[in-house]
């Protein structure tokens, strides 16, 4: 890859590890097929003043879920316009939301390296009954 980027080449890779994610020049968050936000991934942390990408891409769902929630509200109601005195939108990150989507994304990666955590519990067993 190194040397592809070296000559010019464009690589274009998907995953959903962030760790990856962060080595490449320039990255891009997709939701439900739709491009969210794409910048190099330091600018990408500093511009929400984050210093991890998961933070990142949660953050955007969040926008992206407010955004559309606000189009619903606009089709049920009708109104034409809605006004600027709704006030900022504060942007918290919910403990408990964030708690199941860390645990879920540490079950998935327990998923796909189950050969890995079986062989660090073992050895970690074996470490310990010296």
């Amino acid at each position: 890859m190194l040397r592809a980027s070296s000559n010019s080449t464009t690589v274009l890779i998907t995953t959903h590890y962030m760790e990856e994610a962060a080595k490449a020049d320039k990255i891009g968050f997709l939701r439900r097929g739709r491009l969210l936000r794409e910048g190099c991934p330091e600018t990408l942390k500093k511009n929400f003043g984050i210093r991890d990408l998961d933070q990142v891409f949660y953050r955007l769902c969040q926008q992206d879920e407010e955004s559309e929630n606000a189009n619903n509200y606009e089709k049920v109601t009708g109104d034409e316009e809605i006004g600027d005195d709704i006030g900022p939108v504060v942007n918290e990150t919910n403990g408990w939301t964030m708690l199941k989507a860390l645990l879920y994304k540490n079950a998935i990666i327990i998923k796909r390296h189950a050969m890995f955590m079986l062989f660090q519990v073992l050895l970690v067993n074996s470490c310990a009954s010296l």
